[in-house]
C-alpha cells in the first residue's frame, strides 16, 4: 500500500470516528474511493474499512424496508 493511501486511510478513520450526518457520509465516500483505489492496484484492504463500508450497505437495505407498506 502507498504511503499516500495509508495516510488518507488513517485520516478517514479518526474522522469517520468523530463525524455524524452529512459529513460521517462523506467521509464514508472518500473512504469508498481508497478502498476502490486500493483493489485496483491489488493491494490488500484493512478489514475495519472493509467493515465501515458493508454497515453502510446494511444501513441502507435497512432504510428501504422501512418505507415498504405493511
Amino acid at each position: 500500500m502507498t504511503q499516500e493511501l495509508q495516510t488518507r486511510l488513517e485520516t478517514l478513520r479518526h474522522d469517520l470516528d468523530h463525524s455524524a450526518g452529512a459529513a460521517h457520509e462523506a467521509h464514508l465516500d472518500h473512504l469508498e474511493q481508497v478502498v476502490q483505489a486500493l483493489r485496483t492496484m491489488g493491494e490488500e484492504v484493512p478489514h475495519w474499512a472493509q467493515d465501515r463500508l458493508s454497515g453502510r450497505s446494511d444501513e441502507a437495505a435497512e432504510d428501504g424496508f422501512d418505507n415498504m407498506p405493511l
